[in-house]
């Protein structure tokens, strides 16, 4: 202690550490917190990765040691700091010789024996080797357990996730993935490169997990199953892969703490997050990666992570791009062995009621549907609270236990608190504890004719404008979408893409009406349609497998929820987008079922869009849609929401137009 307290009076750094803590002291706090805010323009982001400030030192978690080495590298680099150059670089070379970080600059050994990739039936493209190098780099240099493997759709993440199994030697192979995925792709992909010999345990055959397999295809739903059987796995040298690690970034989801469980309780060492879109608003999404990656992530930082970045990109995204580059593998181009860059065409189609899906005509749609909700709730706010009212009378005469008073008394004080103002922050676990408390106590005991109805007004007593919001966007918006496109679809002489097709065609649309409306038409047609969708679910291999092998099974019309990732369909090179996805990354992904490795046709795609002039519609301008959604959901809930929040509200309610609002309040919470 002496020691640093020469070091503090004489200007000389000092950096000292425990298992968890790293601390920096002999600086002057203040100056380097303030380079921090200027750099980055914000207050939050400058404060909330330090677990501690004082005068001259700061503290913080080991987790956090790459990101402040960054930014110390910046704050170096920029003109106007307040801080001295000497001490930042002083604290830069303390971090690298005296921390964990010192891994990033030592020799290590290879933990890849690329001679056994010789037991695969395929060769590996360069682009692939060279996937597989850097984990051979990057695991003992970054000192992580697997990496994040995001790479191109089309590239072959299959076959390099399989590569990097064999060539690390591993006992065990768990490939966590869509259901759809499970016999289609990884089934298949394995018995491709090992021969059908070789033993695969898979979730869709039901049968029990025992010891005798090497590779274990697990679909998401099943993980929890897979839990009961931890003792296969545990401690085992195994290798893990998740597939389309996107659909896993929402860290409350139960399948998502399924797996975070299983990863850490198995205690593997090599996992990798595998996507072609790992990110699709950064901050919160990554916290899954890094409890399974990260040997210095856990619930502490987890909690300073969401503070740090939140729920936007927009904040420090410079920081995570660089801690997110070190810790994985990006491939952004397809090779050369690849055909040339999709064509993309547009086919603007004029209908008779056009003017019906105008923006401005929707916009007033929307206000006009919006203030009718508003009138009915206010008229009828006594009837409903009278309703509500009884139903809680019907629970509290089942009421039997001192436990249940107290919790009921405490429901009902918050309700009170929750209707004088609902703020989402504040009131996080008052919802909570009182949409548990309906579901598991009050509309268990109601009679069968009240349990919809109470179900329904429960959420208008305890946030209306939240509930009017839901019903304007999903009933005004997803309604009028779906009839738009509905009614293109007759217009539009589709059958002459496929006619001129060199492959076969693939339709993509987000609706179900709209897909079915699509595949009455061909069929009026004279064609032979394969449709995918939320009902025909459960045949979705035989409908693949008829796609690819029967000449006359032509156009698949398909769900874009089901069918934009994960399958390998180059027995067509035409792509037709029904409608526009809210995200670009979606189109990429459906695209990428065609354009990909093994393709050999130019790929074609087609965005067939509503045609009013030069009068903006719901069908062509997607920036149009959301900045009307914007100001009738500001006004709504008499408050300004970020523009990036703004697009996951939208297309939440245009996928979900029957959501439960407490769904809906659950997922959207920290938003308002």
């Amino acid at each position: 202690m002496l020691g640093n307290y020469f070091k503090n009076v004489f200007g000389l750094p000092y950096l000292d550490s425990n298992e968890k803590m790293i601390m920096i002291g002999g600086i002057n706090a203040n100056h380097l917190i303030d380079d921090i805010k200027r750099i980055w323009n914000s207050e939050k982001f400058a404060l909330q990765m330090f677990y501690k400030i004082s005068s001259n030192s700061v503290i913080f978690y080991k987790f956090w040691a790459l990101d402040i080495f960054y930014m110390l590298e910046q704050i170096a680099l920029y003109k106007k700091r307040r801080s001295s150059l000497h001490r930042i670089k002083t604290c830069i070379e303390l971090l690298q010789k005296n921390t964990w970080l010192k891994s990033m600059i030592s020799q290590h050994e290879d933990i890849l024996n690329m001679s056994l990739l010789k037991k695969m039936h395929h060769s590996l493209f360069d682009h692939q080797i060279e996937a597989l190098k850097v984990y051979n780099e990057t695991i003992p240099k970054m000192r992580l357990k697997g990496y994040l493997l995001n790479a191109i759709q089309g590239s072959g993440k299959t076959i390099m996730s399989i590569a990097l199994a064999t060539a690390l030697d591993v006992e065990k192979m768990v490939i966590v993935c869509p259901k759809s995925l499970v016999n289609d792709v990884w089934f298949g992909a394995l018995q491709d490169e090992f021969g059908t010999a070789i033993k695969i345990w898979k979730s869709t055959d039901e049968i029990p997990i025992t010891n005798d397999y090497k590779y274990y295809v697990i679909h998401y739903e099943y993980l929890s199953k897979l839990l009961l059987s931890l003792e296969v796995f545990k401690n085992k040298h195994m290798f893990i892969v998740l597939d389309e690690s996107h659909n896993l970034n929402e860290i409350t989801s139960l399948r998502t703490q399924n797996f975070i469980q299983f990863v850490r309780q198995s205690n593997c060492q090599h996992t990798v997050f595998s996507s072609g879109t790992p990110v699709k608003a950064m901050g919160s999404e990554m916290i899954p990666l890094f409890y399974c990656l990260d040997r210095f992530f856990n619930d502490d930082t987890a909690e300073q992570f969401k503070k740090v970045y939140g729920l936007s990109a927009q904040r420090g995204v410079d920081v995570l791009r660089y801690h997110l580059d070190l810790i994985g593998h990006k491939i952004t181009k397809l090779p050369e062995i690849v055909i040339n860059e999709p064509e993309v065409h547009q086919i603007r189609v004029k209908i008779p009621n056009g003017n019906q899906f105008t923006i401005d005509s929707v916009k007033e749609q929307m206000r006009v549907y919006s203030d009718k909700r508003a009138r009915y709730y206010q008229d009828n706010m006594k009837e409903i609270l009278s309703f509500y009212e009884n139903c809680l009378s019907i629970y509290e005469k089942t009421i039997r236990t001192s436990i249940d008073r107290r919790d009921f008394d405490k429901y009902k004080q918050y309700i009170k608190e929750i209707r004088r103002g609902y703020d989402p922050q504040i009131h996080q676990s008052e919802t909570k504890f009182c949409n548990q408390f309906e579901k598991t106590k009050i509309i268990p005991v109601l009679p069968q004719v009240y349990k919809n109805k109470f179900r329904d007004i429960r959420a208008v007593v305890k946030y209306v404008q939240l509930k009017i919001l839901g019903e304007t966007l999903g009933n005004v918006l997803t309604k009028a979408r779906v009839e738009c496109h509905e009614q293109i679809i007759k217009y539009a002489n589709l059958e002459e893409i496929i006619n001129n097709a060199d492959k076969k065609v693939i339709f993509f649309s987000d609706y179900t009406n709209v897909i079915k409306t699509a595949n009455e038409y061909f069929m009026e047609k004279g064609f032979k349609p394969v449709i995918i969708y939320g009902e025909t679910a459960k045949d979705i291999n035989t409908s693949i497998s008829n796609f690819r092998h029967n000449p006359k099974d032509n156009p698949l019309i398909a769900s874009l929820k089901m069918v934009a990732t994960g399958l390998t369909l180059t027995v067509a090179n035409v792509v037709v987008f029904l409608n526009l996805p809210f995200r670009d990354y979606i189109k990429q992904q459906a695209i990428s079922r065609v354009h990909r490795i093994g393709q050999d046709t130019q790929t074609h795609v087609y965005e067939v869009t509503l045609d009013t002039g030069n009068t903006p519609n719901i069908s062509t301008r997607m920036q149009d849609i959301l900045e009307w959604s914007k100001q009738q959901t500001d006004a709504i809930l008499g408050k300004n929401i970020d523009s990036d929040d703004l697009v996951g509200i939208v297309e939440y309610f245009n996928m979900n137009p029957k959501t439960t609002f407490e769904k809906f309040i659950s997922k959207f919470r920290n938003l308002f």
